[in-house]
């Protein structure tokens, strides 16, 4: 009992200077010591609030033997959480175009004993053969978060990315790619679900499930409220909702 009392304080508590291995959110471990994080988010992670909300739908609808799509996947730890969801009988394939963001995300599957599937790309989420042009020319937005990875038109690129940025994929390109037929589809894509209040998703019938985080701060609360309509016209129920994320299914 003292052991795991220590242990519960060593991970939320930093000792002076001197800062845990790891942060410990629900049994996934998260790096702290030699992470490139400043304090503030550091002790955010310590104390066991980063995606708290996309943490417990992920936890209460992704089930084992899913093939997930995450779109999104910034640090890695969303991903561990899905990756224990699914089992040994499912997948996760898992899409950001920060490539800055690689390491980490690697260094967080490593440490909970997963191994995934990145694919360098900014999505254009909807399921089609082929982004609209206007789509293509768009960066990262600057954010004092270094997980990060909000997508703009008037972004730039992290410093060590390829001149011309990272290529755009459909959905149903990087399904292609990967060599999958998704059932769940995750999406934290920092604003740009407001693509579909113009374009449906279109998502496959193979799509059973979505779990979806939009941003009103930064799309507008009407837009929002649009993109959750999207997936509603396509046959989707409102499953659970907490916070800004929203479970989705349909038979």
């Amino acid at each position: 009992m003292i052991r795991r009392l220590l242990s519960a304080a060593l991970t939320r508590l930093p000792i002076g200077p001197v800062w845990p291995d790891f942060a410990d959110l629900e049994g996934i471990r998260v790096p702290i010591r030699h992470s490139p994080f400043p304090p503030r988010l550091r002790r955010h992670l310590m104390r066991g609030g980063y995606e708290t909300d996309e943490r417990r739908l992920v936890q209460q609808f992704v089930q084992s033997g899913d093939e997930v799509l995450e779109v999104g996947a910034s640090s890695g730890v969303i991903t561990s959480f899905l990756w224990r969801q699914v089992g040994p009988g499912g997948r996760v394939v898992s899409v950001d175009g920060n490539g800055a963001l690689r390491p980490f995300f690697d260094e967080v599957l490593r440490v909970n004993g997963f191994s995934g599937t990145w694919i360098e790309a900014i999505a254009y989420p909807v399921w089609t053969e082929q982004a609209p042009e206007a789509f293509g020319s768009r960066g990262f937005s600057a954010s004092s978060n270094p997980l990060g990875s909000a997508v703009s038109a008037g972004g730039s690129f992290p410093p060590d990315s390829h001149a011309e940025g990272p290529e755009v994929m459909t959905l149903r390109q990087v399904a292609e790619k990967a060599g999958f037929l998704p059932t769940v589809l995750v999406a934290d894509i920092e604003g740009t679900e407001g693509v579909w209040c113009d374009t449906p998703p279109a998502l496959p019938e193979s799509i059973k499930k979505v779990i979806l985080e939009v941003h009103p701060q930064l799309i507008g609360v009407a837009p929002a409220g649009a993109t959750v309509q999207a997936l509603l016209d396509e046959g989707f129920r409102i499953s659970g909702i907490s916070g800004l994320v929203f479970a989705f299914s349909r038979d």
